[in-house]
């Protein structure tokens, strides 16, 4: 659920890393994927509509790449 979350809201969505059925931990959320403050915010929104948990603006900015915000999602999670 959290690559079509991350393709659904990544600015870069042409992104060839988007691609695959899979999405590399290590993608960097701004630099690979165009993630802004604003992107992350409704990306925020999405993640605990679909998830059903609470995720702090700044938890999240201090993500960098798709793992970290898998490891945040896990932690979250009931």
């Amino acid at each position: 659920m959290l690559v079509r979350l991350v393709r659904a809201h990544a600015p870069a969505v042409t992104s060839a890393a988007l691609a695959g059925e899979t999405l590399d931990r290590n993608l960097d959320l701004r630099s690979d994927l165009g993630f802004d403050r604003v992107a992350l915010a409704e990306f925020a929104v999405a993640m605990e509509d679909a998830f059903g948990i609470g995720i702090e603006m700044a938890d999240l900015d201090a993500c960098r790449t798709i793992g970290d915000v898998q490891a945040l999602v896990a932690v979250r999670r009931p």
